[in-house]
């Protein structure tokens, strides 16, 4: 219990200490807190998330989690954020209970600390994202499979599938887990139980109801788009392929020592996969887990469309689990407990070294708050529209929202029915406004939830500098129609 504390106290300190600086506030959860503030407002519920960048539609469960926090928050986009960290915290400990069952207490603890100050763990558990609640989900579905394994009673049936059903629709990624799920259910003899079975493919179902239920209402459209997509991989375009195997499976084990380069750290998961097997000393889980990890990289080296890192977040525990096996077995093997203990301390000093919580942090919340006030006082309640001209995001949502917030219309940047334009900067360094007009045109932003492929560009003929200001490591920069600046000009 005192291991438990300790990494409660951990893992929350890291997570909340500083928070509204380092959490995430860009497009993607300006696009989810704006979904939640409709359906709210408006008295409606949602029955799918938003689109995914391939196209189709996430779940809405995700949003369903997210909205009790930011209602309690009153619609401030910090509340899904501090859920977020409760769940990152829940995350360690669930992790350690999980790999305590499966590889003992001691490499559970050292990997379970290893986990809590993980510099990616963390950032997964500063933001509020479908992908990043993945790592949990595996988690908590490896632990109902483990009790399943032990106690094949009905509750844990229907726990199993209840839990499956939830994490598929987190994204589509999630479909991996049902593949690994179905491996398990053979592999460990479920399916014997078949009026169990029955009843545990029924609850599958009940998470995913809203989701159907939308795909009957639209001829199922985002089931036979995916599909029709995986079955034309070779008509889409690749603007970010998969990095090589090789470099998939060094990135994974990057997380467990950050400061190895990916080949160092692929040498790393060899030895940690190989080790227990060499010795006759795995289990069912080192080599299901190791199976897992490598059959879902080459699929991934197989995919056609655009490819992010953050598609692995549900493999993420995986290598953490991975290592703590090798541990388990080290210590099996009467390996002097100093150089097992030399291990964890070397895993665990990687990770704390690279810790940012005493670091300059980007602020993204509170940048973005200070812009769009200053937009809200500058436009004074006449027709205006705006757009980022540089960012990390994909979208300008994050902005939009906090407009929408606060009820301040804005004109599709498409329609000439205004004549202020607000330019946002906020990725270093930013062009200074006249380098902005005296280029032939402006390129804007996605402005919508789904954009198309090429954005549309605004010429600057038509606009004259009116005013730029910095904003805490921002820019913002205001236009007016030349037109109407020569009217003024002619009436004095």
């Amino acid at each position: 219990m005192r291991i438990v504390i300790l990494l409660i106290i951990v893992s929350a300190f890291l997570r909340f200490f500083r928070l509204p600086e380092f959490t995430e506030f860009l497009g993607d959860q300006g696009m989810d807190a704006m979904l939640v503030y409709d359906a709210v407002t408006q008295g409606q519920i949602p029955l799918v998330g938003p689109l995914s960048s391939q196209g189709f539609h996430q779940g809405a469960l995700y949003l369903y989690f997210m909205t009790p926090s930011l209602l309690l928050a009153r619609f401030d986009p910090l509340g899904p954020s501090f859920f977020a960290a409760l769940l990152g915290t829940g995350a360690v400990v669930a992790f350690w209970y999980l790999a305590k069952n499966l590889f003992g207490k001691l490499p559970a603890t050292f990997m379970a600390f290893a986990y809590a100050v993980s510099p990616y763990a963390l950032q997964q558990s500063r933001t509020y994202w479908n992908s990043f609640l993945l790592p949990l989900g595996s988690i908590l579905l490896l632990w109902c499979f483990k009790k399943l394994s032990e106690k094949k009673t009905l509750r844990w049936y229907l726990l199993t599938t209840l839990v499956l059903g939830t994490v598929t629709q987190l994204h589509y990624t999630g479909l991996f887990l049902l593949i690994m799920s179905g491996v398990l259910w053979i592999a460990l003899g479920l399916w014997k139980k078949k009026l169990y079975t029955l009843f545990a493919f029924f609850t599958f179902f009940v998470p995913l109801a809203p989701f159907l239920l939308y795909q009957l209402q639209n001829r199922f459209v985002d089931v036979s788009g995916l599909l029709l997509r995986l079955l034309q991989y070779e008509e889409v375009v690749q603007n970010s392929a998969p990095p090589s195997i090789l470099i998939l499976f060094g990135i994974l084990f990057q997380n467990v020592i950050p400061s190895l380069s990916p080949m160092l750290a692929l040498l790393f998961g060899l030895v940690v996969i190989a080790t227990p097997i060499f010795l006759r000393k795995t289990n069912l889980w080192h080599i299901f887990l190791s199976a897992l990890l490598i059959v879902s990289i080459l699929l991934f080296s197989l995919y056609s469309g655009d490819f992010h890192v953050h598609y692995m977040d549900f493999l993420f525990p995986i290598p953490f689990l991975l290592t703590a096996s090798f541990l388990h077995v080290l210590l099996q093997k009467k390996v002097d407990k100093r150089i097992v203990v030399m291990i964890a301390i070397v895993i665990l000093a990687t990770n704390a070294i690279r810790l940012d919580s005493f670091s300059p942090s980007k602020n993204q919340p509170q940048r973005t708050r200070a812009i769009a006030q200053a937009i809200i006082d500058d436009a004074k309640n006449i027709p205006f529209s705006f757009t980022l001209i540089s960012s990390p995001s994909f979208s300008d949502l994050h902005y939009r929202y906090l407009l929408k917030k606060a009820k301040v219309p804005l004109v599709q940047i498409t329609n000439e029915n205004y004549n202020t334009l607000f330019l946002v900067c906020e990725k270093l360094p930013c062009p200074t406004g006249q380098e902005v007009i005296s280029a032939p045109f402006i390129q804007t932003l996605c402005y919508e939830f789904r954009c198309e492929i090429f954005y549309p560009k605004i010429s600057t003929s038509q606009w004259q500098l009116k005013e730029e200001k910095e904003i805490l490591g921002g820019k913002l920069i205001r236009l007016e129609r030349a037109s109407l600046n020569k009217q003024n000009t002619n009436r004095n």
